[in-house]
């Protein structure tokens, strides 16, 4: 059994099966969003997802209501005191932050809203022209006659009297609470996603085709406005003046005149379908894959959040302790990059307008200065930056094979291993990646580890067991040693003699001799690779299972140049696919896609970052994938 499970972890590490993540439904991953202030806020999703941050978003605990119905929307009345909405019609009502949770079934299936004005004021709308309302915060809800039996979808209350709810193409009005309904049409043929009045005169429609309408009457007459020809989703003003409309392909309009001028962005490629801000700096976006940014300044600049953006990162690299890039793979788009400016504290997305394929895979990444990278990937993708990720460009390889490592000695040579149908691969550049040549491995089976002491000694592992060496830059590679017991999943030199590999089953290697001689010997956790920050501090990384057959991610160090190992972490989340420091105190882990060992016991796995500024003493999770369907009871 053991044997299996490694060489399923080695073909996991190689890539060579896809794991797809998850089953998304045809809605969103995430449907609910809402903050009480600029720390407290909500989101929900599918199979009774629910996420809260203390941190405005910065990080995210998950919670559960016991319920794995999808949760459609998400009230927080304050920081306490918080109701759910499921598609079922089922109410949840937390009064301690989500800690524990009273329901109410009303009996009306596809809900769609909540919106309350105060702790004992709410309303919900669905299907069916159903509006229900509570004036004892939640004891009881009372059906309120709204004179359609169309879907309303949408509801907005300026006061306790005032709200309005839109059904499809028109709206529905009151000005007494709900107990009387008026019908107000809008006059156009495309469908209408939302709606918002910042007043009771002032109001914004959006919907297809880049359908945007303003009302100064309170809605009975509507004024279209065409910016853009994407399908619009969301709108949301803080006040007058200040309001936000997202959509289709990343798109985010905003005005700060009231609507008399747009600017438009591209911030994404998937629907972003919820906009809120909490005042007109302050805001969040989700999109239809689980995505979420954050703005502090306006929608100038939106930073990526931890969000279901990576299933899986397996590189990461950083050129100063500001200025990191990770690689890897999403559950949706397939191959991304995230870029940091602060050390790990947030992110951004670097590549969603690179038109790469869905299955596109990164994994690896190699930047020489915080302007000139590359990243390597499936079926031959290397793409190049030379402004720090603002733009990628694809580099010709020549071939369509998987790719899994990259080293530059300078700024012109450096070596891509992989491989997948035509057995060990690697790549030679000599003119900074303009053009790359094959150089023969010898070997029949992929290559997943590369280094090099300088631009002659190089070395490179891989599935087959064996140890490859050159002397002469690549020209030729040597078989150096074989341990065909187990694949070899990385190597590291800290100069041409002393270096160490390391293998899936735990077995690491060692010489003190430019590979001569090699030492062996065994641990307890599958090595997906090690490294070293200076000649005696070093990291080994990969996972193990734990007594329950969870994997688990876990950290070893040490301070005594590879001698002996210590724990640091044996409990993290998702698997560590690959660590860099900067110096012997800051580091960060990179990893995710856990597999599980026994049935129906997985955590699901998800992309993580992990930052140390201790060496490793403790290590803070900087950057986690929310996945919504481990999160329910």
């Amino acid at each position: 059994m053991k044997k299996n499970v490694s060489i399923y972890i080695m073909y996991l590490f190689f890539s060579f099966i896809l794991l797809s993540g998850t089953g998304y439904a045809s809605d969103s991953v995430f449907s609910g969003l809402h903050f009480s202030d600029s720390l407290n806020g909500w989101v929900t999703g599918e199979k009774g997802s629910i996420f809260h941050t203390k941190d405005g978003g910065y990080t995210w605990q998950s919670l559960t209501c016991g319920s794995k119905d999808t949760l459609v929307d998400v009230y927080a009345v304050d920081g306490y005191d918080i109701w759910l909405l499921s598609n079922n019609g089922t109410l949840f009502h937390s009064k301690d932050e989500g800690l524990t949770w009273s329901y109410y079934s009303t009996g009306c299936p596809f809900m769609k809203n909540l919106y309350f004005t105060d702790k004992n004021n709410g309303w919900a709308c669905g299907s069916g022209g159903v509006i229900l309302h509570t004036e004892d915060g939640g004891v009881s809800w009372i059906k309120q006659v709204s004179g359609t039996d169309k879907n309303l979808s949408e509801i907005h209350f300026l006061d306790a009297n005032n709200g309005i709810i839109l059904e499809e193409n028109r709206i529905l009005y009151t000005s007494d609470g709900g107990k009387k309904w008026e019908f107000l049409n809008i006059d156009v043929s495309d469908y209408i996603h939302a709606m918002f009045f910042a007043d009771l005169t002032n109001g914004w429609a959006a919907g297809d085709n880049g359908t945007l309408l303003h009302t100064s009457d309170g809605g009975k007459n509507w004024k279209k406005i065409q910016i853009v020809s994407d399908n619009l989703r969301d709108v949301f003003f803080t006040d007058s003046q200040n309001g936000w409309v997202t959509g289709d392909d990343g798109t985010v309009l905003h005005t700060s005149d009231g609507g008399i001028n747009w600017s438009c962005q591209k911030i994404e490629t998937e629907k972003l379908i919820k906009v809120y801000f909490i005042d007109k700096q302050k805001g969040w976006i989700i999109g239809r894959e689980g995505s979420i940014f954050h703005t502090q300044d306006s929608g100038l600049t939106w930073k990526i959040q931890n969000s279901g953006t990576g299933e899986e990162f397996r590189g990461v690299y950083f050129t100063d302790p500001l200025n990191g890039w990770a690689a890897g793979k999403s559950f949706h788009r397939g191959g991304i990059i995230l870029h940091t400016s602060d050390g790990g504290h947030s992110w951004e997305l670097q590549n969603s307008r690179f038109a790469g394929k869905n299955e596109d895979k990164f994994t690896g990444v190699y930047f020489l200065d915080k302007n000139n990278g590359w990243v390597t990937g499936f079926g031959g993708i290397v793409l190049h930056t030379s402004d720090g990720g603002k733009n990628w460009e694809k580099q010709d390889t020549g071939t369509d094979e998987d790719l899994a490592r990259i080293f530059f000695v300078d700024s012109l040579n450096g070596w891509i291993v992989g491989g997948r149908w035509d057995g060990g691969k690697i790549l030679h550049t000599d003119d900074g990646g303009k053009s790359w040549k094959n150089q023969m491995s010898g070997l029949s089976d992929p290559l997943a580890g590369l280094c090099f002491a300088d631009k002659d000694n190089g070395w490179a592992v891989g599935f087959e067991g064996v140890i490859i060496h050159t002397e002469d830059g690549g020209i030729t590679w040597k078989r150096q040693f074989e341990y065909k017991k187990e694949g070899l999943t990385s190597v590291y030199f800290l100069d041409k003699n002393k270096g160490f590999v390391t293998g899936i089953d735990g077995t690491l290697l060692h010489t003190i001799d430019g590979g001569n001689n090699w030492y062996i010997e065994k641990k307890n956790f599958n090595i997906m690779g090690i490294y070293f920050a200076d000649s005696v501090n070093g990291w080994m990384y990969g996972g193990k299972a734990d007594n329950e057959g969870i994997y688990k991610g876990v950290i070893l160090h040490s301070s005594d140049g590879g001698i002996n190992w210590n724990y640091q972490r044996e409990d993290i989340h998702d698997l560590i696919r690959d660590i860099y420091f900067t110096d012997s105190l800051k580091g960060w882990a990179a990893g995710g896609t856990v597999i599980d060992y026994k049935p129906k016991v997985n955590n699901g796995g998800s992309g993580i970052i992990l930052y140390t500024d201790d060496g490793g003493l403790t290590w803070k999770t900087v950057f986690r994938s929310m996945k919504p369907e481990f999160t329910g009871k």
